[in-house]
């Protein structure tokens, strides 16, 4: 079970109140510059061409019968003229979802797209958004998260975001709090950074390792700055282990500029 939630991030900067902007490694392990792809691939004139600026986009650990908070993805025209109206499509899974519409995009222009997950079993789920024009053509992203039955220990926030900081430089640090929702008490937790990009994030304080937590009990804290090591996307997560108690992680990004 680690191993499977290792290969799983979530990411992003704020963007509106519950709105979290994200580019994630791909659910294979794979880090996706899908921007810079695009980019190089749209025709020089004469035509619209739809993009998502982001990866495989991974949603993490959500509890079954909740629903996530909505992760912000951008929908770009990277061709020479307006797309028509965007209307968007998921396959795979009915577990996600998104009430956002885009009309016509403008070339070089972002329309962003608000996605939740709401799993309804435990286990892995996985689904693809399309976003088509005409013109503009087509765009793909593919979509996962983990549902878990919350019975156990829990993270909170599932993400922070610290957007834009100058490489070199440390933003303040943000702090996730772990609290045990089952009865049991936890065996010693675990914990450990992890994902594409750990070296930029770094733990300044904590009182989650080594700890037992007791069911409904007081949590544990984990605090962590971002220093990027250079520019654009990086990405990674805390993750919590304990046996008993589970595996929990909490999602991290930011932007080196």
């Amino acid at each position: 079970m680690l191993r499977a939630l290792l290969a799983m991030v979530v990411v992003g900067s704020a963007c509106g109140d519950n709105l979290q902007a994200i580019d994630a490694p791909g659910i294979d392990g794979r880090a996706v510059d899908a921007a810079s792809d695009a980019a190089s691939d749209a025709p020089d004139s004469g035509v619209a061409q739809l993009a998502f600026v982001q990866g495989p986009i991974d949603f993490g650990v959500v509890g079954v019968a909740t629903t996530s908070p909505p992760l912000l993805l951008s929908a770009t025209n990277v061709g020479a003229i307006a797309t028509g109206p965007v209307s968007f499509a998921f396959t795979g899974s009915d577990r996600f979802a998104t009430t956002s519409t885009c009309a016509a995009i403008a070339p070089g222009a972002t329309c962003p797209v608000a996605v939740t997950f709401s799993p309804v079993i435990p286990g892995a789920v996985t689904a693809e958004l399309t976003a088509g024009a005409q013109p503009g053509g087509a765009a793909m992203v593919t979509l996962g998260g983990f549902g878990v039955t919350i019975d156990g220990i829990f993270v909170s926030p599932a993400v922070h975001t610290f957007g834009a900081v100058t490489v070199g430089s440390t933003a303040s640090a943000q702090t996730f709090s772990v609290s045990n929702e089952g009865v049991a008490t936890t065996g010693a937790l675990s914990v450990a950074l992890a994902g594409t990009n750990p070296g930029d994030f770094t733990i300044t304080a904590q009182t989650c390792d080594g700890a037992q937590l007791v069911g409904g009990g007081a949590p544990c804290t984990i605090s962590v700055a971002f220093m990027p090591t250079t520019t654009g996307s990086r990405t990674a997560m805390v993750v919590v282990l304990g046996m008993p108690g589970g595996t929990v992680t909490g999602a991290l990004s930011g932007i080196g500029q």
